[in-house]
């Protein structure tokens, strides 16, 4: 588990930059055990896989997603309609009810 450094061009307080952990997870075929308050999926899963792929990584993901988690998706995306627990609070951007 590696520690990521910002990039020059961003900013991020020490206390959040510390707790930020990168890994790297293929997630086609498994997911990481812990809950996620926070989600980034931009340009990847809505856009590279089937539909049958789509929902079966969607909703690992989603099972991984605390209540009141966020999750996020590329600008020109939206998540499917099947995932009602998801409450879309702007363009791309999604909090789980419960």
């Amino acid at each position: 588990m590696a520690k990521f450094s910002p990039v020059s061009h961003l900013s991020l307080q020490i206390e959040f930059r510390e707790a930020i952990e990168f890994k790297q997870q293929d997630i086609r075929t498994t997911m990481p055990s812990e809950s996620f308050h926070l989600i980034l999926c931009r340009n990847l899963v809505l856009t590279y896989f089937n539909a049958d792929l789509q929902q079966k990584v969607l909703s690992q993901m989603l099972k991984q997603l605390i209540p009141r988690g966020v999750f996020v998706v590329g600008s020109h995306e939206s998540l499917p309609g099947n995932f009602r627990q998801m409450q879309a609070i702007r363009l791309g951007v999604y909090r789980k009810e419960h």
